[in-house]
């Protein structure tokens, strides 16, 4: 007897598994040896029908609290990988055993931020390794292109330089040709001018200039024998050559007379013309005059006449 109540006293635990639900008792030999009666069986089967009517989302999943019959033990139900735990408590006794149902519900994935956070690492690593191997790859290309470049601006600044060098030498040159072009102009004015001049003085040799000295004029009424002199010019004739007098008179004795000194030539010529003729006389650069008269002995009738001079240089 002493033995069995010992064995009654020492505290035990038994595990056991009904349909889905995992059973657990914990108490002492008797207690437990009580609760393996019909009415353990019965709660145990009760329970299991009410874990099956619950909600199996974990979102909408509660906890609710179970009653068990008076007397018996609380029973608790053990946690299960990612189910809801549900407790039988009765408030006015310390629970001496607890059972648990293990279900199988839809598990709720969780986002591992840390293994997120861990690839993007990776991808980051992996792509500054690679921007890292492109930069190296291509750097020494880059500073080869950066030499070129600058070799060919070395080149564009020289051939620019040249180019600066060209247009002010082209510049000067043009300037050059514009002052040419000016004395050409120059040069060409003078030579018509001399060309001018030129045909004027061989006009002059071949006479072929002219100029009136009288035009038609009427002289005043003549007495016979009496003259009167119808041109004198104070500066005189500019180049040698001739004059013509035309008369056109009343008297048939009517003559022209040309008078002039120059240096050591004295000239002095008479020329009738009767009512109507020309007298010419070769002429030099001196003051001439020119007269006009007749040489009628009768003394009742007066000589008219018209007179006119051109001169020829």
């Amino acid at each position: 007897m002493p033995e069995k109540d010992k064995q009654n006293k020492e505290h035990s635990k038994i595990s056991m598994k009904i349909g889905d639900v995992q059973v657990e008792f914990e108490g002492t030999t008797e207690n437990i040896q009580k609760l393996m009666n019909k009415e353990i069986v019965e709660f145990a089967k009760k329970m299991e029908g009410s874990a099956e009517q619950l909600p199996l989302s974990p979102e909408s999943a509660s906890k609710p609290v179970l009653k068990p019959p008076e007397g018996v033990p609380k029973v608790e139900t053990g946690p299960a990988p990612s189910t809801t735990s549900i407790k039988a408590e009765v408030p006015t006794r310390k629970p001496r055993f607890t059972f648990g149902r293990k279900t199988e519900k839809p598990v709720k994935k969780r986002t591992n931020w840390r293994n997120l956070a861990t690839a993007l690492m990776m991808v980051c690593i992996v792509l500054l390794a690679s921007v890292i191997g492109v930069i190296a790859y291509y750097l020494p290309t880059v500073g080869d292109l950066n030499s070129q470049i600058a070799e060919k601006n070395s080149a564009i600044a020289e051939l620019n330089a040249n180019a600066t060098s060209l247009s002010q030498q082209a510049l000067a040159l043009q300037n050059d040709i514009n002052q040419k072009d000016s004395k050409i102009t120059d040069l060409q004015d003078t030579v018509d001018y001399l060309n001018e001049l030129t045909e004027y003085y061989v006009g002059l040799l071949m006479l072929n200039s002219s100029a009136t000295l009288i035009s038609a004029t009427a002289i005043q009424p003549l007495n016979a024998s009496e003259s009167v002199m119808v041109y004198s010019y104070e500066y005189g004739l500019e180049y040698a050559g001739y004059v013509g007098v035309s008369v056109e008179s009343t008297s048939n004795t009517t003559y022209v007379q040309l008078l002039y000194n120059y240096k050591a030539v004295e000239f002095n010529q008479n020329v009738t013309v009767g009512k109507s003729g020309t007298a010419y006389f070769p002429v030099l650069p001196a003051v001439i005059e020119i007269w006009v008269g007749n040489t009628d002995t009768y003394t009742g009738d007066m000589v008219n006449a018209t007179v006119s001079a051109t001169y020829y240089y």
